[in-house]
Parts: structure tokens; sequence; C-alpha cells
């Protein structure tokens, strides 16, 4: 009788889920994901939940929907998918299955440009821009010069330095290496040349003259051995251009302003259909830029070809100590070599702006002297003791047709703040010239 009760204790016991079926080790790459849908069967054909636990949640993640698994590959590594089946008498059976996330070489990201500098000259280009992850992983970088008597590389991060030496070419080789050790390499030429003197200018006669165009809207005249360009339209600008040719180059500049009512500027006018022109003005602002830029002396901007706005960036303004007053000349200098482009006065750097990274020009096709007067102002003259351009001269005529003459328009200036191509941009409308 006793034997009897047991057995019928036996037989009722509750039984767990069973596993119908095994899930199948699987590979993911990193951001991709896929779905299974476990096996299991209750004998007492209870409602069975299912829960889902990964070993390694940051390289996979694992989540139950519905009567599946979503699973997610989030980094490189390898995991352990483990789901359990759960009966109403909270008896469980678990079936596992592992998902590894290889780890995939870098990739390279466009080609890395060859450069192009002045002996004696520094240039810094983030090698980044060059190189992308596959599985988001940090890179690290390495560079070597194939001719370090010509130029050196090193590398501080991601921020490549050149160190042009001497005259010759050298093979930049700069390699991308992810946590795993895989790595991908870009090879780049590095042409060093010693500038040479293109375009010099002392304004000392009017024969000047026969050099330089003059803007419609402006006036010109030499005195004393110094170049005065104004403005004969209230609020249009005062302009005067001459024609040249060069890759890489370094124009300079002696000028200043004659009165407070009046920005002198160097203008650089490049071979590109969208941003044409680099402008560097000087001149102590309390009123036309100050809303946006608060009091300066110097200010860097770019013509936008497709707005038609002079824009500009963060760091590309300021005000210096080596900025004359009134009156006075200050030594400007554009330098467009290596990749970068650098704005100095006196001697010390003030503006360094990509060229590679934000996809600019370095092809000088015009020089330009700008008088910017205050709204409404006429006769107002920015003034120029001398100009030069040193560099490597090109044949123009590859260039022909390209220039596109930023400030035509006639407007007024407004000055106001949007979105733009550069980072925390202002939007500037020009007057014409």
């Amino acid at each position: 009788m006793i034997a009897a009760v047991a057995l019928l204790a036996a037989c009722d016991s509750a039984q767990p889920p069973i596993v119908c079926d095994t899930l199948p080790d699987d590979t993911l790459f990193v951001h991709q994901g896929l779905s299974v849908t476990p096996c299991f069967e209750d004998p007492e054909m209870g409602e069975i939940t299912m829960s889902v636990v990964s070993s390694d949640t940051g390289s996979v993640t694992a989540r139950v929907v519905g009567y599946t698994v979503a699973i997610r590959a989030v980094s490189v590594g390898r995991a352990t998918i483990t789901v359990t089946a759960t009966d109403p008498d909270m008896l469980t059976a678990s079936t596992s299955f592992t998902v590894e996330v290889p780890n995939r070489p870098p990739w390279r990201r466009g080609r890395m440009p060859d450069a192009a500098m002045f002996s004696g000259h520094v240039s810094v280009r983030l090698v980044s821009d060059f190189f992308s992850d596959p599985d988001n992983q940090e890179l690290t970088y390495s560079a070597t010069s194939s001719n370090r008597v010509v130029v050196s590389a090193s590398l501080f991060g991601d921020s490549l330095v050149l160190n042009a030496r001497r005259e010759g070419t050298s093979i930049l080789t700069v390699t991308a290496t992810d946590p795993g050790g895989e790595s991908v390499s870009q090879e780049s030429t590095v042409t060093v040349s010693v500038p040479v003197d293109i375009f010099r200018d002392d304004f000392e006669t009017e024969a000047s003259f026969d050099d330089w165009e003059l803007g419609s809207n402006s006036d010109a005249v030499i005195t004393q051995g110094r170049l005065q360009v104004y403005n004969v339209v209230a609020g249009l600008l005062g302009w005067i251009e001459t024609e040249v040719a060069a890759a890489p180059w370094e124009a300079s500049a002696s000028m200043g302003n004659a009165t407070d009512s009046v920005f002198v500027g160097l203008v650089a006018v490049v071979d590109h259909s969208r941003f044409p022109a680099y402008l560097i003005q000087i001149g102590t602002d309390y009123e036309t830029f100050e809303d946006e830029l608060g009091r300066t002396n110097y200010r860097f901007f770019i013509w936008d070809n497709e707005r038609e706005v002079w824009v500009y960036a963060d760091g590309w303004y300021g005000t210096s100590p080596l900025v004359a007053d009134v009156g006075l000349l200050t030594e400007v200098t554009l330098t467009a070599q290596g990749g970068d482009l650098t704005v100095h006065m006196g001697g010390q750097e003030v503006v360094r702006v990509d060229l590679v990274g934000r996809n600019l020009s370095d092809d000088l096709t015009f020089l330009a002297v700008m008088s910017w007067p205050k709204c409404c102002e006429t006769g107002h003259a920015g003034v120029v003791d001398w100009v030069e351009l040193r560099g490597i001269s090109v044949d123009g005529s590859s260039m022909a047709g390209s220039r596109t003459t930023p400030g035509i328009g006639g407007r007024l200036p407004e000055i106001r703040l949007e979105p733009g191509i550069f980072s925390e941009s202002v939007r500037l409308v020009p007057r014409g010239r």
C-alpha cells in the first residue's frame, strides 16, 4: 500500500520544460544583429516565459522580443548567450550558444593628399581624417618619412607635424592601428621647395597701376610711396587686384588704415568653386562686427560663393598688440603650404586653417587689397606700403576662368548668426566692390 502511494506521487510531480532544439554558434560584426527562436516544450502544456543573459554585454547584447531573442553586436569580443525557459511551476530549462564579434582592420578614408611645403616651415594636419575603424575602436597612429633629411614627421595623438628641413621629396607613410593590432597605411609625397620671389610692389610711382586693376566702385592713389585704396560709393567696398598664379605661396603686405572709419584687408583669391577667397582684415572695431565678435582688431573671413557671404569660425578673430593703431602700418602674411593656411602678424601666428580637412584650395590666382568702410562712409583709405608674393609660380592658364571675385552685389552689410559650413560660423553679407 505504501509503495502504491509513492508511485502515485511520482506521477503527479511537475516536469521542467524541455529544450527541443539547440541554437548554433554565430558570428556578427559590430552593429550587426540577428533574431533567433529558441525551441522549448512544457510537458504539462503550461505557458513558458523566456529570459536571456549575455556573458559580456559590452560585446553582445540580447533581449527577449515575444517568442524570439534579439542579438546585437556592440564591440569586438565574444559572449555566451544563455536563454532560459520558465514554466508556471518555476521550473526551468536553458540552452546556450556563442556569438563572436571578430576584429576587422581599419579602413582608409579617402586619399591622404600630397603636400607642398617651404623649407623651414612646419605643417600640422589631422591624420584621423583619412582613417576610420569599422568596429568603432580608437585608433593609434604612427608616421615615417622616407627622407628625414628633407622632412621629419612626428605625431601628437592624431595631429601629424611635418617639419620641412631642406629642398627635396620624401614619401610619408602614416599607419593606423586598432587595439587588436590590425593596421592599414596611407602614403603621400611631400615636396619641399625653397620659395622664390614672384611679385613685389613698393608703390614708388604710379607705374605700379600697370599691374593692378581697380574695382568699379573704387579709386586709388599713390602718395609718398604708399598705395591708398578707397570706395567712391557709400556702403560699397574699395578694391584693387593683381593677377598671379602660385602654389604653394606666401603673400605679405605692410598695411594700415588712414582713419578709424575703414578696415583694410589683404585678399587671396584661389581656385575653388565654392570658397574662392581668403581675407585678413585689420582695424580696431567697436561697432561693425562687435555684436557677433566682440571688440577685435583682426578678423579672418572666407568667401562662400554658394551663399554669397563671408563666413568665419571661432579662432579666426581676436585682438593682438601687433596690430598697429590708425595711421601706422602692420606687416601681415598669408601663407598656404603643407595643407595649412596661416596668418601671421609681425612674425606671430594668429590664425591657422586646415585646408585639407576643410577641402579648401591653395591654388592662388589673384591678390587684392580691400578697404571695407563703415556704413555709409566714402573716401576713407586703406593704406599699403608694399605687397610681396613668394612661393612656387605655376602656369596661370590652368586656372583661367576659375576666379569669382567676391563682394559684388552692392548690398549694405548685415550680420546674423546662422548654421554654416564651418563650426559655429557667422554669416556676413558683404558690400559690393
